[in-house]
C-alpha cells in the first residue's frame, strides 16, 4: 500500500516540463505495489490506489510528451517567423 500512496503523491506533485520523470517513477512504483499486493494473498490492501497511481503516471507521461512536442513546435514557429 505504501508504494501505491507514493506513486499517487509523486504524480500529483510533479514539476513541469520534466513531468515525465515522476510519471515514469509513478508507473514503476504502482506496478511494484500491484505485484506486492498480489503476492500478499489478501493481507495487504491498496490495489485501487496502485491502479490510480498507474493511471495518473500514464496520463502524466502522455501530457508531458504532448507539452514537449508543443513547445518544440512553438519554438520552430517563432524562429522561422523572424
Amino acid at each position: 500500500m505504501v508504494w501505491g500512496v507514493v506513486s499517487v503523491v509523486l504524480q500529483l506533485t510533479r514539476l513541469r516540463p520534466l513531468g515525465f520523470i515522476p510519471g515514469i517513477v509513478a508507473v514503476l512504483l504502482a506496478q511494484w505495489a500491484r505485484r506486492e499486493i498480489a503476492a500478499a494473498h489478501g493481507t495487504q490492501s491498496g490495489g485501487r490506489l496502485a491502479i490510480a497511481g498507474l493511471v495518473l503516471g500514464i496520463i502524466g507521461i502522455v501530457l508531458s510528451v504532448v507539452q514537449i512536442i508543443w513547445l518544440v513546435l512553438f519554438m520552430i514557429a517563432v524562429s522561422s517567423s523572424s
